[in-house]
């Protein structure tokens, strides 16, 4: 169980570091990944926003805890913030499964049912955002 533990630590602070070195990249040096969809389409994506969401969230916790963060923060990206809830229920059962008996629980009933409704919103979050 310990190197269970340990290895999704290690796969979490991976993600976080590598977090954190993308936004020195966009910060520091303007370099960045460009939205593929908006580039070929020109509409937004469900998840355009995304990187100045978070962004503005770490200078809120890291620079100068201005609510104008949070604001600016929200208007990214509405959709993440409400939805990321569930995914971290979604992910974190399964996790915490894996971490307590060594196996992959099965997908339940509960987990189809939240997964096709976060679908569900998503298509309709990218539909009204590109309308309004």
């Amino acid at each position: 169980m310990k190197k269970r533990i340990f290895i999704v630590f290690t796969i979490i602070m991976s993600i976080l570091a590598l977090g954190f070195g993308y936004a020195v990249l966009i910060t520091q040096y303007g370099i960045g990944l460009r939205c593929p969809i908006r580039l070929q389409t020109g509409i937004a994506c469900p998840f355009c926003g995304l990187t100045r969401m978070c962004l503005a969230l770490i200078r809120f916790v890291f620079v100068n805890q201005s609510f104008d963060e949070l604001v600016y923060a929200y208007s990214m990206n509405q959709f993440v913030i409400y939805m990321s809830p569930f995914v971290v229920y979604l992910l974190g059962s399964h996790v915490i499964h894996w971490i307590k008996t060594g196996k992959f629980k099965g997908i339940e009933k509960t987990d189809k049912v939240i997964f096709v409704l976060l679908i569900i919103v998503m298509l309709m979050w990218w539909l009204f955002r590109n309308i309004f």
